[in-house]
């Protein structure tokens, strides 16, 4: 006959088909009960079933509870609970990090407070400013530039190539270029400009999603604006996790500011981490311990484990 519950081997559950035997055999000893109908769909035995589930529930409550106290079996709250007692805790999820750079092309400075959401439009991932910061007032822009040519240069410097010629004479290094209508999305975006041609009508930029020839436009519809008005700021993910952001990736506003025009990420992301996991959990505290074992050969095999690249340790004692 099995034994249910706590046993020599460890706790065993008692089943569904069980409970309700044993709860059917318990209303038939009721005086007047012997023969009575508890088949299913029954009055009886739709009271049955009632009972079958509520007390299966206290069964598995139970045997929850007993592997609590299990690090191989615990999980969530019940197995920090469980490291907690070796002084170990879980890692949990930390914010992504980025510097915003905000741009506006109006002639008033623009204040943006700490908390301001932006966002990814190709995920929808929100991050939010960490600081306060003003924009400053445009003072030298210009708008309604049409691009006529679109050209790689080499490694993430483009040329964009006016119409009409315009006088850039007032742009600077480090002012924003900001392009849209461009065939090619990697060509639309807003970057810094590294060098001007007056003359030549050009501009060139770097760009970190441009590293050849193939998104080249000749004849390009693209339009773009420029602007002094840019400053930097720190921000995070809203949501801790490990989210990437790729260059440029950072591109609209989600809660508008008067003026506040724009908004782009020039370079990637630093990736936060997500809340580890309890297979995770487990394996880092057993390595952990193993360590604190000193000079033994798993010990020196973990140690080595920790090195960046190395994914296999083979050893013969």
């Amino acid at each position: 006959m099995t034994t249910y519950g706590i046993t020599d081997t460890g706790f065993v559950i008692k089943p569904t088909s069980v409970l309700r035997a044993s709860t059917v055999e318990s209303i038939r000893e009721i005086n007047g009960f012997t023969n009575a109908r508890i088949s299913t769909g029954s009055i009886l035995g739709q009271l049955a079933d009632i009972t079958v589930n509520e007390i299966g529930l206290l069964w598995e409550g139970l045997d929850a509870f007993v592997n609590s106290f299990n690090k191989d079996n615990a999980t969530g709250q019940s197995l920090d609970n469980v490291f907690a007692l070796l002084l170990k805790s879980r890692v949990l999820a930390s914010p992504s990090d980025t510097t915003l750079t905000l741009w506006t092309l109006g002639a008033g400075d623009v204040s943006v407070p700490a908390g301001s959401q932006t966002k990814q439009s190709a995920t929808g991932v929100l991050w939010e400013t960490t600081a306060d910061a003003t924009i400053p007032a445009a003072v030298d822009s210009l708008t309604n530039l049409d691009v006529n040519n679109i050209n790689w240069q080499s490694a993430n410097t483009i040329r964009y190539t006016f119409s009409a010629t315009p006088d850039l004479s007032s742009l600077t290094a480090g002012d924003l270029l900001i392009v849209s209508g461009a065939a090619f999305d990697s060509n639309n975006g807003a970057f810094p400009i590294t060098a001007i041609n007056n003359g030549a009508d050009w501009i060139e930029v770097t760009n970190l999603m441009r590293s050849d020839t193939v998104a080249d436009e000749a004849a390009s519809d693209a339009t773009a604006d420029t602007t002094d008005g840019i400053i930097t700021v720190a921000a995070q993910s809203v949501d801790s996790g490990a989210y990437d952001a790729s260059a440029h990736s950072i591109d609209q506003i989600n809660n508008p500011i008067t003026d506040w025009d724009g908004v782009v990420n020039l370079a990637a992301a630093q990736t936060g981490t997500d809340r580890e996991t309890d297979a995770e959990f487990r394996i880092r505290v057993a390595g952990e311990l193993t360590i604190s074992k000193g000079s033994t050969l798993e010990a020196v095999k973990a140690q080595i484990r920790k090195i960046d690249g190395v994914t296999y340790v083979s050893s013969e004692e």
